[in-house]
């Protein structure tokens, strides 16, 4: 309406400066009651027909023509792209410096999450898959990379996703796609690549696969589908996806490594974000007496859980893998994750988490690991003794109290709910709705905290989440796990740096363990990712193959 009136743009307006319709008004309004019964519509209708219809047919036999013509382009354009020489450029992209790969893969992905125009995201979602496509193990790395950003998503239209979905969607395309493509090329002996790539090897591929089953079986009985099913796929089914890929993609050893150091290079960047956090902002957790640090996370604990994961990787490699640069970069790694662990004042990870790891890596790792444990252990307490004098340390081993009397309370709660559903649980991310409305014990302290919603427990968690066969299959997969953990101890060289890996990821799954006794274990995103890059890695280890 604020447009002068010899404006061309009234020409697309139904109705002119003046109020009164315009021609495309009148065509409009024709087309529009052409189907009204009564004595309007037959008018119209006869308007449509005696003079409009042979017009329409007229253009509509040039739009035919122009889409012709644009599918023929297209055709024409495709077969051009198909032709370019990708396989040179694949070659050019990785003589680069692998700094230089990885700077590039890394502004993809940025510009892929800050973008909002869906064809530019369509575009550059391309070049990732081209990317990814020529580098594989940095299409892994940028997975693991990802896992402590999962809760910021990126928004389309009615829909959300993580980083850590859309980039493992684009390596699970991508190793479909490799995989009919060399299925195609092996026409006569397709039999042992199928074997290698679709078809479980051990234990531990077994129960990954059971736990799919079992998981996707409890929505028949979840009190709350909704919530289980979305739990179902970003925890357990895309988890499972992870663990397929890193195990069944043929990757070698160097390729392994790097997907770790993506996961150490995250952990890295999240603890010295939350010590700048801790240090120059108020974005901190501020209770009894301390500052906790949250880094990504929305819970200090949260991001205990997710680094005491990441940190004995780096201080197995930095005490005992061969002198180089990677052990270097672990050894300057180790000291942020470190000291924003600890100052996440997570109990669970001061108590139980944190000596699980120093013992592991003591009792395996020889005198040098004996004397590293020690001197972390020694930095620890020095660095926690400006806070001892706080509210926090005076109830750390208060166990009639606090955090500790709420734990008793919910475990004694869950126990009840077990009792009426002994067989099934009551299914992922049910928990809460049931305790919180039914279960919580109200004339405990855990009054003070209703909205917990899962049982603190590792073995109460994956029973309660998915009844008597989840039980089964957590003792199942650990034995598998630890069988397989000890297998690869006795063949791997004593100062190799795959024994040192190796000695790390025990580590990790025995803070896993022991921290998930009062805690979760497995049932968030990163959690359930790290349990699988665990199992992949460690099943995987001496497995030195050609990337195919």
């Amino acid at each position: 309406p604020d447009l002068p009136r010899d404006d061309p743009r009234w020409a697309l307006a139904l109705r002119g400066p003046d109020d009164e319709l315009t021609a495309l008004g009148q065509w409009m309004g024709v087309v529009g009651t052409r189907y009204i019964n009564g004595p309007l519509g037959e008018w119209q209708r006869a308007v449509w027909e005696g003079w409009l219809w042979p017009r329409f047919v007229r253009y509509d036999y040039a739009t035919w023509l122009l889409l012709a013509l644009t599918t023929l382009l297209a055709a024409r354009g495709l077969w051009h792209f198909s032709h370019l020489p990708w396989r040179a450029m694949g070659s050019a992209f990785r003589r680069w410096p692998e700094v230089g790969q990885v700077g590039l893969i890394a502004l993809a992905v940025a510009a892929f999450y800050f973008t909002d125009n869906r064809a530019v995201i369509l575009l550059i979602a391309g070049m990732l898959g081209l990317l990814f496509s020529w580098r594989y193990d940095l299409g892994l790395a940028t997975v693991a990379f990802a896992l402590p950003f999962y809760l910021q998503t990126k928004q389309f239209p009615g829909l959300q996703f993580s980083m850590v979905e859309l980039m493992l969607l684009l390596c699970a395309a991508l190793w479909w796609a490799k995989l009919a493509w060399q299925l195609w090329q092996r026409r006569g002996a397709r039999g042992p690549l199928l074997r290698e790539r679709l078809l479980p090897r051990d234990a531990l591929d077994w129960a990954v696969i059971a736990l799919v089953i079992v998981a996707a079986l409890s929505l028949l009985w979840s009190l709350r589908f909704g919530v289980a099913a979305r739990e179902f796929r970003v925890v357990v089914l895309e988890s499972a996806i992870w663990y397929w890929l890193l195990r069944h993609s043929g990757l070698s050893a160097a390729q392994r490594w790097r997907v770790v150091d993506g996961l150490v290079l995250a952990g890295t960047l999240v603890s010295l974000y939350g010590l700048y956090q801790w240090l120059f902002t108020p974005n901190i957790i501020q209770a009894e007496g301390v500052r906790r640090i949250l880094g990504t996370y929305l819970s200090p604990n949260n991001l205990a859980l997710y680094l005491e994961r990441v940190l004995p990787l780096t201080i197995a490699v930095a005490l005992l893998a061969p002198s180089g640069p990677r052990r270097r970069r672990y050894g300057l790694a180790m000291l942020p994750m470190g000291l924003t662990l600890l100052l996440t004042f997570s109990r669970g990870a001061w108590l139980l988490g944190i000596p699980a790891m120093l013992l592991w890596l003591a009792w395996w790792g020889g005198a040098r690991a004996r004397r590293g444990a020690l001197v972390v252990l020694a930095v620890g307490v020095l660095a926690l003794l400006p806070f001892a004098a706080t509210e926090r340390f005076s109830t750390l081993i208060n166990f009639n109290e606090g955090t500790w009397a709420i734990r008793r309370s919910l475990w004694r709660a869950t126990i009840n709910m077990l009792r009426d559903y002994p067989l099934t649980g009551v299914g992922m991310d049910n928990f809460l709705y049931l305790y919180r409305d039914q279960y919580i014990l109200l004339d405990t302290p855990a009054w003070r905290e209703p909205n917990l919603n899962h049982p603190h427990q590792i073995v109460l968690h994956f029973w309660v989440a998915l009844g008597v066969p989840g039980l089964i299959l957590l003792f199942g997969q650990q034995i598998a796990y630890w069988r397989t953990w000890l297998r690869q101890q006795r063949r791997l060289l004593a100062n190799s740096a795959e024994r040192a890996l190796l000695i790390g990821l025990g580590a990790s799954m025995a803070a896993t363990i022991a921290h998930g006794l009062i805690d979760n274990s497995f049932f968030l995103v990163d959690l359930a990712f790290v349990w699988m890059l665990n199992l992949a890695v460690v099943a995987g280890l001496g497995e030195d193959r050609e990337g195919r």
